[in-house]
């Protein structure tokens, strides 16, 4: 996990996402991993991501997407 996490940091210190400046579906695809590693490091302590600076940024900067606050609203169930 420590090797793929120094990966995605190296990679992210070079580019503001991960295939280059721009936002696409390789960001989409790894940012649901990352938050669960965010969201376990912040409860158990397990993990220390603090030392992945670049990949923490990434992580804030997806995060900040209005985006992906829509995304994220818990909407009501409809019945079928």
């Amino acid at each position: 996990l420590k090797t793929l996490l120094n990966e995605l940091n190296h990679c992210l210190e070079k580019n503001e996402f991960l295939l280059s400046s721009g936002f696409s579906l390789a960001d989409i695809h790894v940012f649901p991993f990352l938050r669960q590693l965010y969201r376990i490091q912040q409860s158990e302590s397990v993990l220390q991501m603090g030392s992945y600076h670049a990949a923490l940024s990434w992580y804030q900067k997806i995060s900040n997407r209005p985006s992906f606050a829509r995304a994220m609203e818990k909407r009501p169930n409809k019945p079928a």
